[in-house]
């Protein structure tokens, strides 16, 4: 990534983590051994969790494009999404992190690449899967959705809720419509809620831009509520013109389904924070969340957004 921005010592440290901690987020396979109220054999929802990713592809500016990290006949809980090479002020926004079903399953990630962007862009796509155990169909995992409508310079938030019985696990969103070419659309947040249980999606539309239509899925395992453990991660400050990386990691004895991120930002319709990456990590033999987000926030708009934050959320499946 070009910051083109001298930067503090401690800021090229916080840069130099990101990059061992996202070449951790590998194609791997762990055992979440479910308790016997979790999912089972004979639910056809096995207890393996599959994280797999899409090769690189490349987004020229002015143009998107998207990537699929494939399930097969498996169940897919979550995904997440990782851009690379952007270039500032004008990094390239994802506007779809969700499941794709049919003969092509798997997790489906779409971004655009400003027409100011200096250069290519380079975007893969994560996909978490539980091992299908049964070819007979199963209630036991289910993906209910929720979509809605936003107008210009307003911020919204959409929540696909799980019914009773069911625990969250994972989620996604997918945003349609027209943007403006060098101040898109921004996902604020893609995470987990309780009372109700689901997922939720915020998104802010900026001054002068069309209409666009936000749906959101969340991904339900029918299961106990205490199988299911949501691990935060510490709260992230963004420097102007910054990117930063902030992770968690689930508690020993649990694999991660799902993860989501959350971003603050002091103005709301002004230039707030861009999530650049939201994908599973593998470290030290523990699985978890990571996400990186860039304050894109020109002068005299750095003041105001120096209060910029971002977390990651893991769900984490108990063992």
């Amino acid at each position: 990534m070009d910051y083109r921005s001298s930067r503090t010592a401690r800021a090229a440290h916080r840069r130099a983590l990101v990059a061992p901690l996202l070449a951790l987020a590998l194609v791997c396979a762990v055992a979440a051994q479910a308790r016997a109220e979790g999912p089972g054999d004979d639910s056809g929802v096995g207890n393996t969790v599959i994280i797999n990713h899409s090769p690189y592809i490349s987004i020229a500016a002015n143009n998107s494009d998207g990537a699929t990290a494939k399930c097969g006949q498996n169940h897919f809980t979550a995904g997440g999404f990782e851009i690379k090479n952007v270039s500032l002020p004008f990094a390239a926004h994802v506007y779809q992190s969700a499941p794709k079903f049919g003969s092509d399953r798997g997790w489906r990630s779409n971004a655009w690449n400003p027409k100011a962007a200096k250069g290519a862009v380079r975007l893969r796509s994560f996909a978490l899967c539980l091992k299908r155990v049964s070819d007979k169909p199963t209630t036991d995992i289910l993906y209910p959705t929720e979509s809605g409508a936003l107008t210009a310079a307003t911020s919204r938030t959409l929540q696909a809720t799980c019914g009773k019985g069911y625990q969250v696990v994972g989620g996604g969103f997918t945003v349609t419509g027209s943007v403006i070419p060098n101040q898109p659309l921004t996902v604020l947040g893609s995470f987990p809620t309780v009372e109700p249980e689901g997922w939720a999606v915020q998104v802010l539309n900026p001054p002068k831009a069309p209409n666009i239509e936000i749906q959101v899925r969340a991904t339900c395992l029918k299961t106990k509520a205490r199988n299911v453990v949501v691990a935060t991660s510490p709260t992230v400050l963004l420097e102007r013109h910054d990117a930063d990386n902030t992770s968690v990691l689930c508690p020993q004895g649990s694999s991660v389904v799902g993860g989501g991120f959350r971003i603050i930002p002091s103005v709301t319709t002004a230039y707030p924070a861009n999530p650049l990456n939201s994908n599973p990590i593998l470290r030290n033999g523990r699985t978890g969340w990571s996400t990186v987000a860039v304050n894109t926030a020109p002068h005299p708009f750095d003041l105001l957004l120096k209060t910029n934050r971002v977390r990651a959320f893991a769900v984490c499946l108990k063992g």
